[in-house]
């Protein structure tokens, strides 16, 4: 449930915008201006969650999605670690629950991109959002098929 808020908050240090005088400071604390020692802190330790919280978690779901085929055949109770990833989705789209994984932290990252240019911003979340919608209509995943035509 936190894997949202994890990538958001793990990118925050990242989100330096100009100052009329020229001076940076974070988007989300004001008061931290950028490359100062409390910045530097900060950074640390958003890079240290990003790293073993968000890239490990996805990658440990992309290597559970990778390996839940073979499982199902030889090792059933190891499936239902990766229940949350593989439930809301048909048999035959088990892996699904990745790309949607992905979404969270590519939503996060394009704020850190382009800080002080909003259209860039609106235009990279526009993409993602299409990609996404353009994946649910090319492999209709849902198991209920009332929420694969409505979401």
């Amino acid at each position: 449930m936190g894997f949202s808020a994890m990538s958001a908050l793990s990118l925050q240090p990242l989100m330096c915008y100009q100052h009329p005088n020229g001076q940076h400071s974070l988007l989300k604390h004001a008061g931290v201006f950028c490359n100062t020692g409390e910045h530097l802190v900060m950074l640390l330790s958003g890079i240290g969650l990003l790293t073993f919280m968000v890239v490990t978690f996805v990658g440990v779901c992309a290597w559970g999605a990778w390996h839940i085929p073979r499982w199902s055949l030889t090792h059933s109770d190891r499936i239902w670690v990766f229940a949350f990833l593989i439930s809301r989705f048909r048999m035959d789209r088990w892996w699904y629950g990745v790309p949607v994984f992905l979404r969270f932290p590519f939503l996060s990252l394009f704020p850190v991109l382009a800080t002080d240019f909003p259209p860039a911003q609106a235009a990279m979340v526009a993409t993602v959002l299409m990609a996404g919608l353009l994946l649910h209509i090319c492999f209709l995943p849902w198991k209920v098929p009332v929420a694969t035509w409505i979401a």
